[in-house]
């Protein structure tokens, strides 16, 4: 899954400039502030959860979330856990 989410933010962040090994770690430790690493401004969280919506097949409702969902990896991952499990429908 992690690796899954590093495509998506790469695809909404064209330019991260780092490699793929430390963004999975990044990614992977779930206490790091995506928001901080990979300079997520509200324009490109919203982005985001729109791509990880057509890469996971899922529909997030906007209105049950808080943006703050990226300030810690493991929050991220744990939301879309839940929606892929149906535990968030």
């Amino acid at each position: 899954m992690e690796q899954k989410i590093l495509e998506v933010l790469k695809k909404v962040l064209e330019d991260i400039c780092m490699d793929d090994e430390k963004a999975i770690s990044l990614i992977k430790e779930d206490k790091t502030n995506l928001i901080e690493v990979f300079s997520l401004d509200s324009y490109l969280r919203v982005q985001a959860v729109i791509e990880l919506e057509e890469a996971f097949g899922i529909e997030i409702d906007m209105e049950e979330i808080d943006m703050e969902i990226f300030e810690e990896s493991g929050r991220l991952k744990k939301m879309i856990q839940g929606y892929l499990s149906g535990d968030n429908e």
